[in-house]
């Protein structure tokens, strides 16, 4: 298993009564920071909650990256769970993460007995199947006859 050197690191705004910020991680800092900047100043960063946020409050002038720690010897995995660490410390609603990086194995199967228990009902075919296939089910023959019957 390979281990790197990785760099954790906020962005915030220079205003210390705006209390939103973002936790990443790193193994190349420096091109990291670079990217950020960048991303921010593309016409296609409305995509992201964190570029939104930026551009938003006054531009990326007006934020700081800020190194947290590095931490040597770390796996991927390992990295993950301190960002999670990081982000289970501050307030969900200030958070400008677009997703958690690191989920429990019990989290991760909650999240799938949630997710299967979701039915959607076609109303071509007037049939009750489990949201997940629903892809599935609007590619399928009895579907795509039932269509067809209808035009």
């Amino acid at each position: 298993m390979m281990t790197e050197e990785y760099t954790f690191y906020t962005i915030k705004h220079n205003d210390q009564s705006i209390h939103n910020v973002y936790f990443g991680y790193t193994k190349n800092f420096k091109k990291t920071c670079y990217h950020h900047k960048s991303v921010c100043n593309d016409n296609k960063s409305d995509k992201f909650i964190l570029y939104n946020f930026i551009n938003n409050h006054g531009g990326f002038s007006n934020f700081t990256i800020k190194i947290l720690s590095k931490q040597p010897g770390l796996t991927k995995l390992e990295a993950q769970v301190i960002q999670q660490i990081y982000l289970n410390e501050e307030e969900p609603n200030l958070l400008l993460n677009m997703r958690n990086p690191y989920r429990s194995n019990l989290e991760r199967l909650e999240q799938l007995r949630l997710i299967s228990i979701k039915q959607w009902k076609c109303e071509s075919c007037n049939v009750i199947i489990l949201f997940q296939n629903k892809i599935r089910h609007c590619s399928c023959a009895f579907h795509l006859k039932t269509i067809n019957e209808v035009i």
